[in-house]
C-alpha cells in the first residue's frame, strides 16, 4: 500500500513540476514577444522614450498562463489530500 501511495505522490510530482515548466516557458516566451513589439514600437519611432506597451491580447494570455497553472496546482493539492487520506 505505501508503494502505491509513494507511486502516486512521484507521478503526481512529476506532473506538477512538468506543469511548472511549461508555465515557465510560456512565460518567458510571452515576455519575448512583448520585448519584440517594444523594440518595433522603439524603431518606428526614431527611439524616442516610450513607456512599454503592453496589448490586450497578450495581457489576456499571461491571465489565461495564470488559471491554468493555479488550475494544475490545486489539482495536484486535492490528489495529494486525497492519497494522504487513504
Amino acid at each position: 500500500m505505501k508503494e502505491f501511495q509513494q507511486n502516486n505522490r512521484t507521478t503526481a510530482a512529476k506532473d506538477f513540476l512538468h506543469s511548472l515548466n511549461q508555465l515557465e516557458k510560456i512565460i518567458q516566451e510571452d515576455g519575448n514577444q512583448e520585448e519584440n513589439i517594444d523594440r518595433g514600437v522603439e524603431e518606428q519611432t526614431n527611439h524616442q522614450a516610450k513607456q512599454p506597451s503592453i496589448s490586450k491580447k497578450s495581457s489576456e494570455v499571461n491571465i489565461t498562463v495564470w488559471e491554468e497553472a493555479v488550475a494544475d496546482i490545486e489539482q495536484y493539492m486535492q490528489e495529494k489530500n486525497q492519497s494522504a487520506d487513504s
